[in-house]
């Protein structure tokens, strides 16, 4: 008898949540902190909308499971764990509701900020 070959593993989705808006309306401290509960996620051409026409596209960049990210608003040079917009005012108020898309657009998360 032939041994049967054991099916291979199915990869773990990704499960990247939206942990919270920090320092909000301090441009040069305020960020979203981006963490993923599931496997490895390849999140270049992801978006993070504000719901208000200002939309963050991620670059090449790997969440691996466990793991976190700073996007951050204002300007600065992208690292493994932190990543910047680019904006040159303060963006999360409370209220706004972010969304978190996958490169095909499905929504992936969100979060509502919370009133002060």
């Amino acid at each position: 008898a032939r041994p049967t070959a054991s099916p291979s593993p199915v990869p773990e989705a990704p499960q990247v949540v939206i942990r919270g808006a920090y320092a909000r309306g301090d441009l040069e401290n305020e960020f979203v902190y981006l963490e993923n509960l599931g496997g490895v996620a390849g999140m270049q051409g992801w978006v993070l909308e504000d719901g208000e026409g200002h939309a963050y596209t991620f670059p090449a960049f790997t969440l691996y499971n466990g793991g976190g990210v700073n996007l951050y608003t204002h300007a600065g040079s992208d690292s493994v764990i932190n990543l910047y917009w680019g904006m040159d005012r303060a963006m999360w108020g409370a209220g706004t509701l972010l969304t978190l898309r996958d490169r095909d657009g499905a929504a992936q998360a969100t979060f509502q900020i919370p009133d002060d």
